[in-house]
């Protein structure tokens, strides 16, 4: 199972209308709770399904391959319950209205970015700039 957790709900802006008005911060806000509901219950069903097959094999091949299984449902899991950690920073910022800004420069996040990743908190280019420092960290 893959992390696809996707609204395909866009914001369109009108030609007047101010960034992160009441209207745009409601649609965000509801994007994000959908978002965490989805995820919350694709992390219940999971448990649900890791208690239901832990069950001994007595065939090691058999055994291995549910160690296996659980080891990549675990990640898959860990991954979900941290984007619903993000979608929560994403609420938090919304309830200090801070929302839709960046975090390291204070422009703009922009529409389309927060229609595609809602739980962005960084503008394009500090989050480049930021990626670009964490590889040559790692090199």
């Amino acid at each position: 199972m893959t992390l696809t957790v996707v609204n395909t709900n866009t914001y369109t802006k009108a030609p007047s209308e101010e960034y992160m008005n009441p209207k745009q911060v409601h649609h965000f806000k509801e994007k994000l709770v959908h978002q965490k509901a989805e995820l919350t219950l694709e992390i219940e069903r999971q448990d649900n399904g890791v208690k239901s097959s832990a069950e001994k094999h007595a065939d090691p091949l058999d055994q291995a391959q549910q160690v296996e299984d659980m080891g990549f449902n675990l990640h898959e899991r860990q991954r979900k319950v941290n984007h619903v950690k993000a979608i929560n920073q994403a609420l938090d910022r919304i309830s200090e209205e801070d929302y839709g800004w960046c975090e390291e420069c204070g422009d703009e996040i922009g529409l389309k970015r927060l229609d595609i990743n809602p739980t962005a908190s960084m503008c394009i280019h500090c989050q480049s700039a930021q990626e670009q420092k964490d590889q040559h960290r790692a090199a």
